[in-house]
């Protein structure tokens, strides 16, 4: 059984061999085939986080997951494991401050249908309460003992949202929500990606944030890669 790491923010790192089949997202589901276009980002054989596929040949995650110019892989496989599929790609940081972003440019086109990306402010306008949908390969929850419980699967979850900020959505994860291995993973409106997973409680029990990718900052970056809405 895997024990907890210190913060969200703190890469998964669950080593392939490592996956159980122990009973991601806390408080969720199996995501089956739901969201195929969310992913995990696999860096030297370790799962290290969460993201979603905006565009054929970009896929979006946290900037703390990987430095910029490492060369990743990327699975949309639902359960991670034996026999899944990776694909290749590079990833890139937003180098501005305060910027968790990254992407990962692909080294082809993949079969996957993209999530869609917001316009401009759209996040402006969640009311408090307004339930979002987080999705992710993180940590679904704890033993008897107390430590987190890993599986390999992609779950998701519908959370509140707590307060929403100039770059950032706060979310309640009381009853469900982000967990540590789901950084980079999205919040969704629909199949519209809001935000991805930057912190949260050290617990996974109180709030977690994402990063709005319908922000002028988020924006400058991700046009070099992708278009607009």
């Amino acid at each position: 059984m895997l024990k907890p790491v210190p913060s969200i923010i703190s890469a998964l790192a669950v080593a392939l061999v490592t996956v159980s089949s122990a009973a991601a997202i806390t408080g969720g589901s199996i995501d089956g085939d739901a969201h195929p276009y969310v992913g995990a980002l696999v860096v030297d054989g370790f799962v290290e986080c969460s993201g979603v596929l905006i565009s054929p040949t970009v896929f979006a995650t946290a900037g703390h997951c990987a430095a910029d110019g490492r060369r990743v892989t990327v699975s949309f496989d639902s359960k991670l494991g034996t026999g899944w599929t990776l694909v290749d790609g590079t990833f890139r940081a937003d180098p501005a401050r305060r910027a968790d972003l990254g992407v990962v440019v692909l080294d082809a086109p993949t079969a996957v249908v993209p999530a869609a990306l917001p316009a401009e402010g759209m996040a402006e306008s969640l009311a408090r309460k307004t339930l979002v949908t987080s999705v992710g390969y993180g940590y679904s929850g704890w033993a008897a003992d107390g430590s987190f419980v890993y599986d390999g699967f992609r779950h998701a979850a519908d959370s509140p949202v707590k307060r929403v900020d100039k770059l950032t959505i706060t979310v309640s994860t009381k009853s469900a929500g982000p967990c540590f291995g789901d950084s980079g993973g999205p919040q969704l409106s629909g199949d519209t990606v809001l935000s991805l997973t930057s912190g949260g409680s050290k617990d996974c029990t109180g709030r977690a944030e994402g990063y709005r990718l319908d922000s002028s900052k988020a924006r400058t970056f991700l046009a070099d890669f992708v278009a607009l809405p």
